[in-house]
């Protein structure tokens, strides 16, 4: 018995219809090795039901932070740096995230931004519309497919919204349809065209 001990996160699923999402978190995160994706350390059946065990990160969601205080521009340019390095990750294995929030980012205490929450992760992407309306890339909003480059879309928004300090503004799904309407084709992430957007 060597008694070593670590501090890690668990993650329980008490729904059975979210198990199908907790496979495809756990064949995405075995795949990936990123300083910029949270990482996994095992699984576990828990009497509450099946659980992801996931190395424990000290800090606070991109959400948390931005509603305690306003970005500067260049910790803006910084996460969004970092976020990109977290998704040429992610698309060098063919996966995409397919739900980029400001929830689903988180930055630690050290100032590294992890990817969260892989579960509706894929390489061919759905034609539901789900995650986070305000983030939804364009192409979703017609019913086409999302891809890895709708990933790229979502950085996009979320860049908008972090220097314009707008992150935490409620709306409806209308008005987040139409807000990517607006921005459509304001720098490389934005493009209308998918496979046109850059890192």
């Amino acid at each position: 018995h060597l008694g070593i001990e670590q501090v890690v996160a668990v993650k329980v699923l008490n729904s059975t219809k979210a198990v199908q999402a907790l496979k495809n978190e756990i064949h995405i995160l075995t795949q990936i090795e990123s300083l910029h994706c949270v990482r996994l350390l095992g699984w576990a059946d828990l009497k509450k039901g099946p659980a992801l065990v996931l190395e424990y990160l000290d800090g606070v969601s991109l959400q948390d932070l931005c509603a305690y205080e306003s970005i500067s521009h260049a910790i803006v340019d910084e996460i969004i740096a970092q976020l990109q390095m977290g998704l040429r990750d992610l698309h060098s294995h063919g996966i995409g995230h397919g739900d980029l929030s400001a929830k689903n980012i988180f930055i630690t205490n050290r100032g590294v931004v992890k990817i969260l929450d892989f579960g509706f992760s894929g390489g061919g992407g759905s034609e539901d519309l789900f995650g986070t309306p305000q983030f939804i890339a364009l192409e979703a909003w017609s019913g086409e497919k999302l891809s890895m480059h709708s990933d790229l879309f979502s950085v996009g928004l979320l860049r908008e919204d972090l220097v314009s300090g707008t992150v935490l503004v409620h709306g409806n799904r209308e008005l987040w349809r139409r807000r990517a309407n607006e921005v459509c084709g304001r720098n490389s992430l934005l493009c209308a065209e998918p496979s046109r957007r850059e890192l």
